[in-house]
């Protein structure tokens, strides 16, 4: 019977009574009476010769997992509804290729849509498969109505066995008469499975019934977590039970061939790499015919990840438990035999020419830290890289003929029976052959590698490249069906803030300097500042004011008490001074010294009392300068904009040059590259770099390198330590803790890359997707340990982009912001998408009996239900995101709608600020993440940069290059020139000297040294034995972003990772954060005595100085030059600038001695030797007695470094280790010229 036949003949039955289905989707002839919503394409069903009792050319219907089909239910009482007493059999033929342990995905279900005017739970039945032990088992569920104020419950019955994922064409069926429990039977493939009420218990009790609708392959509203992705045919709807005989004629399946692997075309010149998905580890190894999901080629047969997976919107998404890694490649041998290893840390095997060589079984998983550390053999090959930890090796003989061989590898990735998750690390997979006497090699069709360490880890950093690329390729793939909503938003941003009133650069005054419209508002800034530096002659002591009171409240009170109002008192006012703060007493009570508080507390010998509280006490002369100027009238200069018309003939140079505010020239141009080169890419710009620019002689070769450097991928690399520390992401490789997150400094890195514009790196990072613990935004939804985890995301997003501190209204009212505790449950709840009780741990407990008012005031009640809401509608109304909404019943996306909307100004505004600050040193705003109560230095020029990020399409790079081209940016830095008017608010009259980050310490001097970063993996569980939950695996780092927390400083020596430690060290000592609780914008930057300390004496420092056979400057070393050249090439790669006379009348005398004989010819040097193995400690075996001895060992290496060249006089190398260590210990290594 055709589909439409049973549709239409179904709709107009009367009567229940029927002998046929009341409903029959076959999917043959036409779509009609059902809606269809999502994807759903109709393809090949059940068909012969397998499957005899269909048609040859038989069609089922593919669901991808989320659409559906829908029949409406024509009204009361219809042939869709069932109540007690009615008999019911649903049956459906199903094929699917995995289905995850607990997950229930529907066949058929009337009701629990989530349609508007239902109930949640109105499921009147239901045929879904439940997984269960790697299996697909049939479970019936209903809900039972309220009845006699007894509120309804769930009733789910479930089959002990099910469908075989991967199994082909299977057929399931239940039956049942509701209001007898006992009726209620299941089949798998027409034969009866066992199976029990496991939810509920059995009921005599109704369903609810109701007029909902009912659905194919889905529910609650397409939720992903309950849709099926596979094939469906058959799908059938009884009012009657049909009979086990019935049924057991419903399957009838003939044997077939068990396929091949077949290919066309079998790869030559590459190795090409398939990967598997959609197939149940339950079964093994799956069918060869199964298509791979991806591919790409590589050069060899070693394998240390695979490309990523990425799902819409361009974020990665986890992988399938299982999968298989297949490998394939012609490779041609000498005749002969020749001894191959394979190694794998999973399930395995290999076939030459279709014919089964070996196997590597499965490696035992599992918890525990006593096992052993794994015994190196006595013969072990001195050159020979010991497998990996958790990886199995085994060997066998390959008898070549000399022709061409068909290799293939299989790989069952994350093969582990049963329902735990492993992470997916390959280890250090791989096939290798020795050829005769020769060392083992990666064997591949045309590339060697060596298996030794050396070549190991030069080929991985290589495929490193060659993967991001890839990993890019997939993702902006993946991301281009939202690629068209986001060009709409842009557009309509565009057309938002194009009606809006704009605001005309002011006229430069004629003697500024001036490149863009940046210039014209800095250059009125400086105006204005002039003009009110100017004093009536009648007013007494401004003169002292300006020149001594003024630097002296600003460097040791505006910072607290100025934007940061602490204790509700700012001294940047005079008007604020006189009124005074929290206490209620006036700061300075002019010509009373005895009632002016400030000079009490400043002078105050109490160190409770005494202000600031941190830092050295005001000496006796500041005392005496604020003691004079209170007694003398406490004399302010007028700070009113005075009357003046704005006539650039107003205000001279020179008298702009008295008021030291004439901006500073344009700074050199190596100055200029190093500083623009750090900012934009994190690193000190190369030989190569700085040639180029000097040969470039044109009047844009500034704007140049600044395009260039826009469109470096080091663009990326350079922005995530930022990030991390704003968005506080903060993974832990050991055992989540308080507030750790997941890994998403990938998402972060990957954005960045792909110059994601801000409002969709916002709205992204708000809706979590993807994955959680493999590098997606979805990580950022964690906050381990924490009873309200979205409530810190909240506080987190409003720092960010909103500049709105929420960080007191956690636990109570805040006192010094207009937030109260419903303002960041209200937006909490928005991302928990439902309401959210307030817990106990979110309330302070106030005691007000017998004391003094509290400052603070709680108004949410423990367990109070706080719906989703907005309560910033002076940012944006909560109907402005109406128009850009794709899912308005969403408030997570409202949430990330809001955040970005172009009604919203404040979001532009932010994200200029942050990038001005980072460009300049101080903000326009100086507190990015909180903006209560602050008036910009220049609003006018944030309102623009606000505007012109908005009109770019939220495009950061486009925002930096007009930042970087104006004159501001690239003036040279003065300590004379005033950056500050009568407050401490910034001109930028002249650059600022800012220290680099710590990031960029660490991956300027590994990159200006021409040093690999090898450190090794960060990863305790470093065998793979435990999931992602419990250890995370952060890989290898090539950048500082990539380092985290080790948290284990209390641990057995035997959890220490040495060469992770030392760069550790280095980080911690320039203000980086191994854990970030909290968000952060400015690190504390305060110099100490460890700078230079760990620098000068520590690990990283003997590495960096240690001239090695890979380090870059062994190579300079190396090359027939002048000496005075190579001292030219040492100061060019480190300090961007050739060494001055002086430096060279230092340096030259060392290096001159020996310089002549310093390469030591290639015959008489002595091969260095191989340094003995060590064999790896993992969290398995971190308690076994030997693990803490080879541990130790590893410290001792890291601690002697990498041996020296043998290509250098020793006595000449370790004087020019010594002129390099020098260079790099000078103090303007670490700062921005």
């Amino acid at each position: 019977m055709h589909f439409v036949k049973s549709v239409v003949a179904a709709l107009l039955a009367t009567a229940f009574a029927l002998a046929k289905p009341a409903l029959h989707f076959d999917f043959e002839g036409e779509n009609i009476g059902f809606d269809i919503v999502g994807d759903i394409s109709f393809e090949r069903g059940p068909r012969p010769p397998e499957f005899p009792d269909f048609a040859k050319d038989n069609r089922g219907a593919l669901f991808n997992g989320g659409s559906r089909l829908v029949v409406k239910d024509p009204g009361r009482r219809s042939f869709l509804d069932f109540d007690n007493g009615d008999a019911i059999t649903l049956e459906a033929w199903v094929s699917f290729g995995e289905i995850g342990e607990g997950d229930n995905v529907y066949l058929i279900g009337k009701g629990r849509t989530n349609n508007k005017g239902f109930a949640g739970n109105n499921q009147n039945y239901a045929l879904r498969l439940r997984g269960q032990g790697g299996e697909g088992c049939v479970s019936f569920l209903f809900f039972s109505r309220t009845e006699k104020g007894k509120p309804g419950e769930w009733h789910r019955w479930t089959s002990d066995s099910g469908v075989l994922p991967d199994d082909g064409w299977s057929h399931v069926a239940i039956t049942y008469e509701f209001g007898k429990p006992k009726s209620v039977k299941g089949y798998v493939e027409g034969k009866p499975v066992s199976g029990k009420w496991d939810m509920g218990g059995s009921t005599q009790r109704p369903p609810v019934v109701d007029d909902d609708e009912l659905w194919i392959g889905s529910a609650l509203g397409g939720s992903r977590n309950n849709s099926y992705a596979g094939d469906l045919d058959e799908v059938t709807i009884h009012r009657e039970i049909l009979s086990p005989q019935v049924i057991a004629k419903r399957y009838r399946r003939l044997e077939q061939p068990k396929p091949k692997y077949a290919r066309d075309h079998w790869p030559s010149d590459k190795v090409s790499v398939e990967l598997v998905e959609g197939f149940s580890s339950a079964r093994g190894w799956p069918r060869p015919d199964l298509p791979p999901v991806d591919s790409y080629q590589q050069d060899v047969f070693g394998f240390f990840r695979t490309v990523h997976k990425y799902g819409e919107p361009g974020v990665r998404v986890d992988r399938p438990k299982t999968f298989l890694l297949r490998a394939l490649s012609s490779v041609t041998l000498p005749p002969g035999e020749h001894e191959c290893l394979v190694r794998s840390r999973w399930s395995s095997r290999i076939w030459v020419d279709d014919k089964l060589m070996i196997s590597v079984p499965q490696p035992a998983k599992g918890g525990g830290a006593h096992h052993n550390v794994p015994k190196i053999p006595t013969d072990w090959p001195d050159y020979l890289r010991i497998p990996g930890p958790g990886d199995t090796e085994k060997r066998f003989l390959l008898k070549s003929d000399g022709n061409p061989m068909k290799v293939r590898f299989e790989c069952l990735v994350g093969d582990v029976k049963g329902n735990k998750r492993y992470r997916h690390d390959l280890g250090e997979t791989c096939i290798a052959v020795s050829v005769g006497d020769r060392p083992f090699e990666l064997i591949g069709p045309r590339r060697k590698v060596p298996l030794t360490d050396a070549g190991w880890m030069t080929w991985r950093r290589e495929k490193e490249g060659f993967f991001r690329n890839l990993d890019m390729n997939r993702r902006r793939e993946a991301a281009k069906p939202a690629d068209s909503y986001w060009e709409k938003r842009h557009n309509q941003a565009f057309d938002f803030v194009s009606r809006q009133a704009n605001k005309a650069s002011p006229k430069i005054l004629g003697f500024l300097p001036g490149s863009n419209s940046i210039d014209s508002f800095v250059g009125n800034g400086l105006r204005h500042a002039t003009k009110l530096l100017r004093r009536p002659p009648e007013e007494d002591g401004a003169i002292h004011f300006r020149d001594s009171v003024l630097p002296l409240l600003q460097e040791r009170c505006f910072k607290c008490h100025g934007e940061k109002e602490k204790g509700k008192l700012r001294l940047d006012s005079h008007k604020a001074m006189l009124k005074g703060g929290e206490s209620g007493d006036p700061a300075v009570v002019p010509g009373d010294i005895g009632k002016s508080l400030l000079f009490s507390l400043v002078s105050s010998r109490d160190e409770d009392e005494r202000m600031p509280p941190k830092g050295k006490p005001f000496n006796a002369g500041e005392l005496k300068v604020l003691r004079e100027w209170i007694e003398s009238g406490a004399a302010w200069p007028s700070q009113k904009r005075d009357d003046i018309a704005d006539d650039e003939k107003k205000v001279t140079r020179k008298e702009m040059a008295e008021a030291n505010l004439v901006p500073t020239s344009l700074t050199d141009d190596l100055s200029f590259l190093r500083r623009v080169t750090i900012d934009l890419v994190g690193e000190f710009p190369s030989l190569a770099e700085i040639g180029d620019f000097e040969k470039d002689q044109s009047a844009t070769k500034r704007a140049s390198v600044i395009d260039r450097l826009l469109a470096d991928e080091r663009w990326a690399d350079n922005w995530v330590g930022y990030w991390q520390d704003v968005l506080a992401e903060n993974p832990n490789i050991l055992k989540p803790k308080l507030n750790n997150t997941g890994p998403f400094r990938e998402w972060i890195y990957e954005a960045f890359l792909d110059n994601k514009p801000m409002d969709r790196f916002v709205t992204e990072l708000v809706l979590m997707g993807g994955s959680k613990h493999g590098g997606g935004p979805s990580g950022f939804g964690l906050a381990t340990q924490n009873d309200v985890p979205m409530a810190a995301k909240a506080h987190v997003l409003g720092t960010a982009f909103l500049g709105t501190n929420l960080q007191c209204a956690r636990c109570h009212d805040a006192p010094y912001h207009p937030f109260k505790q419903a303002d960041l449950f209200g937006m909490a709840a928005m991302l928990e998408r439902k309401g959210i009780s307030v817990p106990k741990t979110s309330i302070v407990a106030l005691s007000t009996a017998g004391a003094r008012k509290p400052l603070v005031e709680v108004t949410l009640k423990p367990g109070a239900n706080v719906k989703p809401n907005w309560q910033f509608s002076s940012l944006a109304y909560f109907g402005a995101a109406e128009p850009y909404l794709r899912n308005d019943e969403d408030s997570r996306e409202r949430l990330a709608v809001l955040i970005t909307s172009p009604t919203n100004a404040r979001f532009p505004q932010v994200i200029a600020n942050r990038l001005w600050k980072r460009f300049f040193g101080f903000g326009l705003v100086d507190s990015p993440g909180d903006w209560h109560k602050v008036r910009p230095s220049h609003p006018e020029l944030l309102e623009y940069l606000g505007r012109e990020f908005v009109l770019s399409g939220y495009d950061l790079k486009s925002l930096a290059r007009i930042i970087l081209n104006s004159h501001a940016y690239q003036r040279q830095i003065s300590p004379v020139a005033n950056n500050q008017s009568t407050t401490e608010k910034p001109l930028f009259a002249s650059q600022t000297r800012r220290r680099l980050m710590a990031e960029q310490i660490v991956d300027g001097l590994y990159h200006a040294t021409g040093l690999p970063m090898e450190v090794g993996e960060l990863n305790m569980d470093r065998d793979g034995g435990l999931g992602p939950e419990t250890f995370l695996n952060l890989g290898i780092p090539r950048k500082a972003w990539q380092y985290a927390s080790l948290s284990n400083e209390r641990d057995r020596p035997s959890l220490a990772f040495p060469r992770v430690q030392a760069v550790i060290d280095t980080l911690k000592q320039f203000g980086w954060r191994p854990s970030r609780q909290d968000p952060l914008t400015d690190r504390e930057e305060a110099p100490h005595a460890l700078q230079p300390g760990i620098l000068s004496n520590g690990i990283l420092s003997i590495w960096l100085t240690r001239l090695s056979s890979e380090h870059g400057i062994t190579e300079e070393c190396l090359e027939e030059r002048p000496v005075e050249d190579l001292l030219d090439t040492v100061f060019l790669r480190l300090l961007t600038r050739r060494p001055t006379e002086t430096e060279r009348d230092r340096f030259l005398p060392l290096l001159r001695e020996g310089y002549a004989e310093r390469i030591i010819p290639v015959a008489e040097r002595n091969p260095t030797p191989w340094p003995k193995k060590i064999p790896a400690v993992s969290w398995s075996n971190h308690l076994s007695p030997e693990a803490n001895f080879f541990v130790i060992e590893e410290e001792k290496r890291a601690r002697e470094g990498d041996p020296p060249s043998n290509a250098l006089s020793p006595a000449w190398r370790e004087r020019m280790e010594d002129a390099l260590w020098a260079v790099i210990n000078s103090p303007e290594i670490l700062f921005i010229p």
